[in-house]
């Protein structure tokens, strides 16, 4: 097992039954509540009590279970508690580092962020033994998504007479990974700690490439108990290895209102008849994408409030497919998503990484300072030309929606400008501008203060200048219950548009006082150039 090596500068002192405080940059969430702060313990546990003094030297094997009273009654706290390796240690050193993209990619995505804690050059204590271990452990905190991971290295380590898990508040719950037992845990095994609500993906695939050409299937209005039958077409290489096997996966039921989340194999079958195959070449194998979508702005009209800026593009043998998410995190507050390069589009399905694009401070034009995530993952597959089922996980949270075209008008309009407007020398910020008969939607994808991303929305008249109030939006997260929109208006926007493809932000002026985007965005005079070429739309 290959460990993160921890920043050397920001390292503890271990003293026998010693503790460490450290204040986390991201708060996680620990059976229920918010942990901004922990206390490592030089005997191998991390306690969410502030207050903890360490000196807890007994795991208190079977556990959950609460400490001796003369533990606590010497500060050892029954609050909520990691256990990398409780035991009675003598730790040298404890080192403290938190990564903004992880060295060590988490099964819940790749990109996140990271606050690795290690345990290094650990003695057990024994009064009958004179030998002196040295190996080290560490517990490392994906806090978006709320997963542990404890690692082990060194040929003296050894799991005997240790707690390794983690318990809630007062020991009401816990989960017990090893208990006084040397042979469960080792430097070739990882222990991964998943939250309740984050879990990782169940996969049947199979290793062996696949050609799905109906990634969806319409089942219509079932009644309860009813059953029906559909035909799955797909493909696979003509070199693939017989007996091989190939599978697939049934990631949800998807309907107008929400989904229900599968995440199981439904296929998973080996190639050929008892080892034996015949190739046939001649078949009418196509991954093309038949339908030809709408582009510009998608939405489940059952949960309007959040929604995609999405845009189709038949590049040759290459075709692809790019969308901006507007939506909103679990305390309401607005955020945007952006598509990375991680991607392909065919069989009328695309998939795509999703990217958390920041900055540490305001917003530069410098990309250099520009801090990019990748937060998760989606596949939109296209119905018609204007509908589509996308399924995602964001920050190991899984979502799906039927998404359909967003008509706000029905009559012809005259200057179509619909697009991806940038200026090339601000790159990391835009606008989505959308154009139906005589009106106009505006959503600016922004930053704040902090350089956290956040959008504003507009709606006006269709005209060639015009000035248009922006909207700050207070709506649900992708996971989340749908619920009514708080509005609140926090600026205007006016543009001068010479032509569908450039035009001249006169000016946009947003203060926003909002606790979640405290934000002063103000520019005059900016050129606008659309990067969706006219013949897309």
């Amino acid at each position: 097992m290959t460990l993160i090596d921890a920043n050397p500068n920001d390292n503890f002192d271990a003293n026998d039954e010693g503790v460490a405080h450290i204040d986390l940059p991201n708060a996680f969430n620990l059976y229920g509540k918010s942990v901004s702060q922990l206390s490592l313990s030089s005997n191998g546990y991390i306690s969410s009590d502030s207050t903890e003094t360490g000196i807890d030297f007994n795991n208190d094997c079977p556990f959950p279970s609460n400490p001796s009273t003369t533990n606590i009654q010497g500060g050892v706290s029954k609050k909520a508690k990691l256990m990398p390796l409780h035991n009675d240690l003598i730790t040298q050193k404890i080192y403290y580092q938190h990564f903004s993209n992880c060295p060590r990619s988490s099964q819940l995505g790749a990109n996140l962020s990271c606050d690795v804690f290690m345990y290094k050059d650990v003695d057990l204590f024994d009064s009958t033994n004179s030998t002196v271990e040295h190996f080290n452990f560490e517990a490392i905190l994906y806090p978006t998504v709320n997963q542990w991971v404890y690692q082990y290295d060194g040929a003296d380590f050894s799991s005997g007479g240790a707690s390794i898990g983690l318990q809630s508040d007062n020991a009401a719950d816990g989960a017990s990974m090893s208990c006084d037992n040397s042979n469960i845990v080792s430097t070739q095994k990882a222990v991964c700690i998943f939250h309740k609500d984050n879990q990782p993906q169940a996969s049947g695939s199979a290793s062996t490439n696949i050609n799905l050409e109906t990634p969806f299937l319409t089942l219509g209005n079932l009644a309860v108990s009813q059953n029906t039958v559909k035909d799955i077409l797909f493909s696979i290489p003509e070199d693939a290895s017989c007996g091989a096997s190939v599978g697939f996966d049934m990631q949800a039921a998807v309907y107008e209102e929400g989904f229900n989340k599968i995440s199981e194999a439904i296929v998973s079958v080996p190639i050929g008849n008892n080892g034996s195959c015949q190739v046939v070449s001649n078949c009418l194998v196509t991954s093309a994408n038949n339908i030809s979508p709408t582009n510009g702005l998608w939405y489940n009209p059952k949960r309007s409030g959040n929604g995609n800026d999405m845009y189709f593009f038949e590049d040759g043998e290459s075709p692809f497919m790019i969308y901006i998410q507007y939506t909103a995190l679990e305390n309401r507050s607005p955020i945007w998503y952006i598509t990375g390069s991680d991607s392909y589009y065919q069989n009328n399905q695309s998939y795509n990484n999703i990217r958390k694009i920041s900055y540490n401070g305001p917003y530069s034009s410098n990309t250099a300072n520009q801090i990019e995530t990748i937060v998760g993952e989606s596949y939109t597959t296209l119905i018609d030309d204007e509908n589509a089922i996308q399924t995602r996980t964001i920050n190991g949270k899984f979502s799906a929606d039927l998404l359909k075209v967003l008509h706000f008008s029905q009559d012809t309009t005259p200057n179509n400008r619909t697009g991806l407007w940038i200026n090339q020398d601000q790159l990391g910020w835009g606008v989505t501008i959308a154009t139906q008969g005589d009106t106009e939607v505006l959503v600016n994808y922004l930053y704040d203060n902090n350089g956290q991303p956040y959008w504003t929305l507009g709606v006006g008249n269709n005209n060639a200048v015009e000035n248009i109030n922006l909207d700050y939006f207070n709506s649900f997260c992708p996971h989340c219950p749908s619920v009514d929109i708080q509005t609140n208006t926090v600026g205007a926007q006016r543009i001068n548009y010479a032509s569908g493809s450039n035009a001249t932000m006169e000016t946009i002026s947003i203060n926003s006082s909002t606790s979640e985007h405290p934000s002063a965005w103000n520019k005059t005079n900016t050129s606008l150039q659309n990067i969706v070429p006219p013949d897309t739309k």
